[in-house]
This record gives structure tokens, C-alpha cells and sequence, in this order.
């Protein structure tokens, strides 16, 4: 069994408003429907990180990235659907990924067994919930601090550790889209621009 995973915890301070409820000009859904919408297609059940989300996963350690949310995320399956065998995580602010790259992460992610990503990102991501990847988080998060610098905080609970440390493998997207992150209200006016003359 499948679940599917939109991170949508973050505060979307450089956007300077909560990235989720951007519409797409294409479609005119929002952020956050449309990732929900595109992991609905492989995934049973889809869960959503952010506790200011309705039904959203509130993470059990605050403030510390996306191993955050992934974290909960685990500690919600393992409690609520153990069935549950693998994750496929989708960040809010990745509108450019199809469900082509989707399936191809997929395919590779479960025919290896193993955590994958596509090379030069971390996200979209594929996870094998199994023993491995819960003694992971639970070492990770055994006593948690929250440095003061801001780098320190990402270097230890960066997601590129976890991808690494469980072995996991890198692929390249069939299609070459582009994977950017938008993060501010420059990149989200260029991918309005871009979308609405592609769909001319």
C-alpha cells in the first residue's frame, strides 16, 4: 500500500503568504489541491504535513524542516494505517513536476526497494517505510535541540543525510522539467507568465 505525502508546513516567509492557496492560472487550483490532486492518482491515502491545514500532520518537533514532516508523516502511518509500505513525498511549491516524473520515481523507487530521488533534488522523493527508515528518524530525532544557527540546524537535519545515509538512489527525470522550488513572489509571477503562454 501507498500513501502520498505533500509537505506544506512551512511558513512561506520569502512568498510573504501561506504558498498553499496560490491558485494555478491554468487551472485555478490551489497549491495545495493540485498536490493533492497529483498524488491522488498513485497514492491511497494522501496525508498532508502542516498543522494549520485541516486534517494537516502537526510535526512533533517544530521548526526543523522537511525531516520534520516526514517524521510525523512515519509516526502517523505506523500508528494509523500500517499497512502502509511506502511514501511518495511532493512539496507544495513544485508545481512544474507531472505525473510522468511521478511514475518514473515510482518504478525505479519500487523496483530497488530503496529511498530515491531524482539527481540534483531531493523532492519529489520515494520512501520505504520498513525498520531501516524508522530506526533512521528515531535516531535522527532521539534528543532533538534547535541550534541557534541557522546553518548548523540545516546541516543535521538536512534530507539529503537521510537520502544518503539509507543508501538511497539517483535517478535522472525522463523529461528534464525543471524542478525549482517558488519560493518568492518574483518566481510565482514567472511561473504564472510562463504557464499562461504554454497554454495559449
Amino acid at each position: 500500500m501507498l500513501a502520498g505525502l505533500v509537505l506544506a508546513g512551512g511558513q512561506s516567509q520569502r512568498m510573504g503568504t501561506d504558498k498553499s492557496y496560490l491558485r494555478l492560472p491554468t487551472s485555478q487550483l490551489s497549491m495545495l489541491e493540485h498536490s493533492k490532486q497529483m498524488l491522488s492518482h498513485l497514492c491511497e491515502p494522501v496525508l498532508v504535513s502542516g498543522a494549520q491545514h485541516a486534517d494537516g500532520i502537526l510535526d512533533i518537533h517544530p521548526k526543523l524542516g522537511p525531516m520534520s514532516g516526514i517524521h510525523a508523516a512515519v509516526k502517523h502511518i505506523s500508528l494509523y494505517t500500517p499497512s502502509v509500505t511506502g511514501l511518495l513525498i511532493l512539496p507544495i511549491d513544485m508545481p512544474n513536476i507531472s505525473l510522468i516524473e511521478l511514475k518514473q520515481l515510482l518504478h525505479q523507487g519500487l523496483e530497488a526497494k530503496r529511498v530515491t530521488s531524482f539527481e540534483s533534488y531531493n523532492f519529489p522523493l520515494y520512501l520505504p517505510i520498513d525498520t531501516s527508515l524508522m530506526n533512521y528518524l528515531d535516531g535522527v530525532f532521539t534528543t532533538v535541540d534547535t541550534p541557534q544557527e541557522p546553518a548548523v540546524k540545516h546541516k543535521r537535519y538536512a534530507l539529503k543525510n537521510l537520502i544518503n545515509d539509507l543508501q538511497g538512489i539517483v535517478i535522472k527525470p525522463s523529461h528534464c522539467q525543471p524542478f525549482e522550488n517558488i519560493n518568492t513572489p518574483q518566481q510565482w509571477r514567472q511561473h504564472c507568465h510562463v504557464s499562461s503562454e504554454n497554454h495559449k
